[in-house]
């Protein structure tokens, strides 16, 4: 008995179209970024934190993402 799948056929993994959590979040930096076009860094940051769309993890990842050397 044959195993696997025929040629063509797809199982498993990922839909087509489906985005990956990364392009997720470039789309949502951007669309925060477009709607406050004069915001600092600062005031972005703040508003991906409290952004509600994007995963729990992703908004406290956030400002870790962003350290200044302070001298």
């Amino acid at each position: 008995m044959l195993r696997g799948s025929r040629p063509g056929e797809r199982r498993g993994g990922r839909s087509r179209g489906t985005a990956n959590r990364r392009t997720l979040l470039r789309d949502r930096i951007l669309a925060i970024g477009l709607d406050h076009p004069a915001a600092s860094q600062r005031a972005l940051l703040r508003k991906l934190v409290k952004d509600r769309q994007l995963p729990a993890d992703t908004r406290i990842a956030a400002p870790r993402g962003r350290r200044r050397s302070r001298r």
